[in-house]
C-alpha cells in the first residue's frame, strides 16, 4: 500500500538500522503504515513517521476504533495499558486512528503503544485533535504528505509497572512533496487553554534546533534525542 521510507539515524552509530535493531535502548520498529523510533527506557517514541495519501482516507465503510495493545515486536516493553489507568493522561496517538479507519491492519497498528505518548486530555482533544483533522484535509489537497511526530523535554513519569515519560511538549512536522515545504508545530503538553493551531506554528529551523533533528526532504536525521 505504501512504500517503506527508512530513517537515517546518528545515535552514536552511522548507517541504516534494520527493524528492531537497538542503539543503546532505542529501537526502530517498522510497521506497514508507520515507523516508530521507540525509546525503551522512556516507554514512548522519540519519533513516529508516516506517509498519508488521499487514497488512504477514502472508503465505503469506516472502521470503528481499535483497542490499545502492546506492540508485537516488543511486547514486554510496550505492555503499558495498566500504567495509563488512573492517571490524568490520555494515551495520545502519534498517527491518528482516523488516518487508518479504512484498513484493518492500519487500525490495529495505530493502537500499539509504540505509537503513543501521554498527553493531557485538554491537548489530545483540543489543538492536537484539530491539527489531525487539518492534516487529513491537507493530504486530500496535496494527494500525499509525509508526517513526523515527536516530543520535547520530560515533565514527569507515570505508571506503577513501567515508568512512562510524560513529555513537556509534543510536536508535528508535515512535509509537502509537491511544494517541498514544511509546516511545523510545537504544543505544550499541559492544561493551558487551547488556541487556534496557527498559534503553535514554528519555523522548521526552530523545530530542528529544539528537537536536535535535521529534516531532509522526506527523511529525518536524529541527533540527541529529546533534549529541550
Amino acid at each position: 500500500m505504501m512504500k517503506k521510507i527508512f530513517l537515517l539515524l546518528s545515535l552514536g552509530l552511522s548507517g541504516f538500522f534494520a527493524t528492531g535493531q537497538k542503539v543503546k535502548d532505542t529501537v526502530v520498529i517498522h510497521h506497514k503504515y508507520y515507523t516508530s523510533v521507540y525509546v525503551i527506557s522512556k516507554h514512548i517514541p522519540a519519533l513516529v513517521e508516516y506517509e498519508l495519501m488521499d487514497t488512504m482516507l477514502i472508503c465505503d465503510t469506516h472502521l470503528d476504533r481499535g483497542r490499545f495493545a502492546k506492540d508485537p515486536d516488543y511486547p514486554g516493553d510496550t505492555d503499558l495499558d495498566k500504567d495509563y489507568k488512573g492517571t490524568k493522561y490520555d494515551r495520545g496517538h502519534n498517527m491518528s486512528s482516523k488516518n487508518n479507519d479504512c484498513y484493518p491492519i492500519a487500525m490495529k497498528e495505530c493502537f500499539y503503544f509504540s505509537n503513543m505518548f501521554p498527553q493531557t486530555h485538554k491537548l489530545n482533544a483540543g489543538s492536537w485533535f484539530q491539527l489531525e483533522k487539518a492534516e487529513r484535509d491537507l493530504a486530500k489537497q496535496h494527494k500525499r504528505i509525509k508526517v513526523f511526530i515527536g516530543n520535547l523535554g520530560e515533565l514527569k513519569t507515570i505508571g506503577n509497572t513501567h515508568e512512562i515519560t510524560v513529555p513537556k511538549f509534543c510536536w508535528k512536522a508535515i512535509y509537502f512533496p509537491d511544494t517541498k515545504e514544511y509546516s511545523c508545530y510545537i504544543f505544550p503538553n499541559d492544561e493551558s487553554e487551547q488556541k487556534a493551531i496557527g498559534s503553535y506554528k514554528v519555523t522548521l529551523s526552530e523545530l530542528e534546533t529544539k528537537s536536535r533533528m535535521k529534516f531532509q526532504a522526506e527523511h529525518v536525521k536524529i541527533g540527541t534525542i529529546n533534549q529541550y
